[in-house]
């Protein structure tokens, strides 16, 4: 079970991943990230810097389904666990 983060946008235009295996987490991390992916994305959290054309753009990608982050419902822990990831974020291999 990989959880997948993804920047892209941003001045250079360039996608950067970072992977993490769930199975290593916490049940209720596990729990929380399936029913999010099960249940489809949110409502979008508004941002005034939307309009901006440079701005980086995160999603999370789990089990084939992709979701922008700005709308998943966050807890805790996955708020830890993506700080970690962005920490990891690497250039994705052409």
């Amino acid at each position: 079970m990989k959880l997948t983060l993804i920047q892209s946008g941003g001045f250079v235009g360039k996608t950067k991943i970072a992977e993490e295996d769930l199975s290593k987490q916490p049940q209720a991390l596990q729990q929380h990230v399936q029913t999010i992916f099960s249940k489809g994305p949110a409502k979008a959290e508004p941002s005034a810097g939307d309009l901006n054309r440079d701005k980086e753009t995160y999603s999370l990608e789990f089990n084939g389904t992709n979701l922008p982050l700005n709308t998943i419902r966050m807890n805790d822990d996955l708020q830890k666990l993506i700080a970690k990831m962005k920490g990891n974020l690497k250039y994705k291999k052409s």
